[in-house]
């Protein structure tokens, strides 16, 4: 599993990228005056809260999503087993209701993440989250350089805005040579964009292919798993319905049956009673 160390070296990476780019441009206009010790242990210090920072951006602005399930999707076949599996067992409810219900609250990708982390090993675990992290670098490295691109622009607007509001510092701007100084900055960018970019979806593809060789391997393990899901969201139902009985012993005797079902893996059946009790009490009124 992760260390402290790991931690931080973890989050210090897209901070150093920040901070590269941000010193990369100063260098670029001509901004060295201020470069001494003290704002040098300044970027240091400054790095993990950055990088931390940029990683939850990362996240946030959906830029994570796109690199996981849009950009650089890959077929994900232990996913779709653990879907398969789901679903016969869904398809065994005859109420649509209930049935959408329990699939809105279990997704594949929780259940599969649920059993690597109860059931393998810490080596195999590590394996995994390795290749997690090392898509995550790549794809906050290309964030960032999504961040690096809009510094110019940035700039550009200080120096637009800076005749009329007077506590924006002045620039000079000698533009035949900021352009081409900027052509240099944005090549470096395209560069580390062609480097995180590369092999990222082969990355992928080995996390998908040792998920499938996960699934394969406890097939039996994983279908207990799915039962467990569907027998607690059952039960919630099923609770649910039985609230409408006002007769708290018979209430009490009704749960008590659903979970003797239950500990028989028998939630269809448990769920079926407490329709057709349900529909009795309706009749009724």
């Amino acid at each position: 599993m992760k260390t402290e160390t790991e931690h931080l070296l973890y989050f210090s990476i897209p901070g150093s990228f920040v901070l590269a780019f941000i010193l990369l441009f100063f260098i670029l206009v001509g901004w060295t005056n201020f470069i001494n010790s003290a704002y040098i242990a300044l970027f240091i210090a400054s790095v993990i809260p950055i990088g931390y920072t940029t990683y939850q951006a990362y996240v946030v602005t959906g830029f994570y999503d796109k690199i996981w399930r849009v950009w650089y999707s890959v077929s994900e076949p232990a996913l779709d087993i653990i879907e398969q599996l789901l679903e016969g067992y869904l398809n065994e409810i005859n109420d649509d209701d209930l049935r959408n219900k329990i699939r809105n609250n279990i997704t594949r990708r929780y259940i599969l993440n649920y059993f690597e982390h109860n059931n393998l090993k810490s080596d195999s675990i590590d394996y995994v989250w390795r290749l997690i992290n090392l898509i995550n670098s790549r794809g906050v490295g290309m964030f960032t350089c999504l961040i690096a691109s809009i510094i110019p622009i940035l700039y550009i607007s200080i120096y637009l805005l800076s005749s009329y509001l007077l506590f924006l510092p002045k620039i000079v701007l000698n533009w035949p040579l900021f352009l081409r100084n900027m052509g240099a900055y944005y090549f470096f960018i395209f560069i580390f964009i062609i480097i995180f970019n590369s092999k990222l979806k082969h990355i992928k593809n080995i996390l998908s292919d040792y998920s499938l060789g996960v699934v394969i391997l406890n097939i039996q393990e994983i279908d207990d798993i799915i039962l467990r899901y569907l027998t607690y969201y059952s039960v919630n139902e099923i609770k649910k319905i039985y609230e409408m009985q006002k007769n708290e012993s018979l209430k009490s005797k009704l749960l008590k049956d659903t979970y003797t079902l239950i500990k028989r893996k028998e939630w269809k059946a448990s769920y079926d009673k407490a329709i057709e009790i349900a529909n009795s009490m309706q009749n009724k009124k």
